[in-house]
């Protein structure tokens, strides 16, 4: 229903407005850079210097594990890399890309999610697949808008690994244990990734669910790593999909 009433906005925005005059994030008319796509409030919210965090969970303020992690994180726990926090410019971004398929959002949030990623050494990005009918659905994957744009920043290849062989519930309004089972076996991979390091990416990550089930399908196909990369991080219990 929030995806429903995001969609209507734009489109009637579009509808006033001419084509980029509006910026992609909060959707504010622009009257200041015309040559850009944001607004100049969201560009400075994009480019705020980023926080350094917990390398496990994303935690802010945490140059090495947050104690939460130091206590409870196995040796081999996935690494998850994210610029922000689900709010403001960054996620209104990432609703717009989702929902509204302004693909210039990817351009946006890929400069600081490269930044945010560590060094590697990584083989591929993998986007974390959507099942065929959500796919025709949305008419495409935005996950993959992000890989791209992140791949060319940081010089890696895109490779479709995973696929969604079981079409599931949409996650945004399921508790962290219904979006466990919601997607356990729902996905395969489809080629060999014996030896590859990884890197799994995804627009949102709330409870981890749907990135702990990707990562463990490539881990089982032979993967030496899976590290995970998203633009935003969602706090407990908050609905990434709500504007």
């Amino acid at each position: 229903m929030v995806a429903i009433g995001y969609v209507i906005r734009r489109v009637l925005a579009r509808l006033l407005h001419p084509p980029g005059a509006c910026c992609i994030a909060c959707g504010a008319l622009r009257t200041d850079d015309a040559a850009g796509r944001l607004c100049r409030a969201c560009l400075q919210e994009i480019e705020a210097p980023l926080e350094p965090r917990c390398p496990v969970c994303g935690a802010a303020g945490w140059q090495m594990l947050c104690p939460q992690c130091a206590l409870t994180a196995p040796p081999d726990a996935m690494r998850c890399y994210a610029p922000w926090e689900h709010t403001g410019a960054p996620k209104a971004l990432v609703l717009s890309l989702k929902y509204g398929c302004v693909l210039e959002a990817a351009e946006a949030l890929a400069g600081p999610m490269a930044a945010a990623l560590a060094d590697g050494p990584f083989d591929a990005l993998v986007p974390v697949p959507l099942h065929p009918k959500r796919l025709r659905e949305r008419g495409f994957n935005q996950a993959r808008a992000l890989c791209d744009a992140v791949g060319r920043l940081r010089s890696l290849p895109v490779v479709e690994a995973l696929w969604r062989e079981r079409y599931t519930r949409t996650q945004t309004r399921l508790n962290a244990d219904k979006r466990i089972s919601n997607v356990r076996g729902a996905f395969v991979c489809r080629m060999d990734v014996r030896g590859m390091r990884l890197v799994l990416v995804d627009d949102v990550r709330t409870t981890g669910a749907t990135a702990r089930n990707c990562a463990e399908t490539l881990l089982r196909a032979g993967a030496e790593s899976v590290t995970l990369l998203t633009a935003t991080i969602a706090r407990p219990g908050q609905d990434a999909a709500a504007g």
